[in-house]
C-alpha cells in the first residue's frame, strides 16, 4: 500500500498493512459537475517513488457506469498481518494475523465500469514478481465505517 502522509505510514506498522511513502495522484469526482452528469468518464491515478512510477489505473464509466446495491465481495472486517522484526537475536520477531471489525459500515454511489491496471518500473517495488495481470472490474464508491476497538488475533506465528 503506497501513502503520501506520514501518519497513515504509521498508522500501517501499527495496525499491520504494510505501506511506503510515495507520491499518489487521483482523480477526484465532483458528481455535481455537468462533464459527470451521466456521461462517459474515467476516474484513474498514479503511484510513484523515487521520480518513477510504481503503477496507474483507471476505470471507464459508460453513462456514468452501472449503478450497484453494493461492492462484490463486500465485508465487515479487514485482515491485518503485522511483522516486527526483532532488533537482537535472542529476541523473537513478531509476527501476527489479526481480524479487525467493522461497524456502522456505510456504502453509497457503487458504479461498476471497465478497470485498468499497468504496473511500472519502480525501483524496489518487485512488481514483476506479480506477472500479467488480469483486471475483472473496476469500481467507484463511498464508504463508510467505524473501527472495533478490538481485533481478533487469528494466529501468532511468533510461538511457532
Amino acid at each position: 500500500m503506497w501513502v503520501d502522509r506520514d501518519w497513515s505510514l504509521g498508522m500501517g506498522a501499527i495496525f499491520g498493512w504494510g505501506k511506503r511513502l510515495a507520491t499518489v495522484d487521483r482523480t477526484r469526482l465532483q458528481p455535481t459537475n455537468p462533464a459527470f452528469a451521466g456521461a462517459d468518464h474515467t476516474l484513474g491515478g498514479t503511484v510513484s517513488r523515487y521520480g518513477r512510477q510504481a503503477l496507474s489505473l483507471a476505470v471507464e464509466f459508460e453513462n456514468g457506469g452501472e449503478e450497484l446495491e453494493s461492492l462484490p465481495g463486500y465485508a465487515a472486517s479487514t485482515f491485518l498481518y503485522r511483522y516486527i522484526a526483532s532488533p537482537s537475536p535472542d529476541v523473537p520477531d513478531i509476527e501476527q494475523l489479526f481480524e479487525l471489525g467493522f461497524s456502522n459500515v456505510s456504502m453509497r454511489d457503487v458504479r461498476r465500469g471497465t478497470g485498468q491496471l499497468k504496473f511500472g518500473n519502480a525501483e524496489n517495488e518487485d512488481l514483476d514478481l506479480l506477472g500479467e495481470v488480469e483486471v475483472t472490474g473496476g469500481y467507484a464508491y463511498q464508504r463508510g465505517w467505524t473501527t472495533e476497538r478490538k481485533a481478533r488475533l487469528l494466529r501468532d506465528f511468533t510461538l511457532g
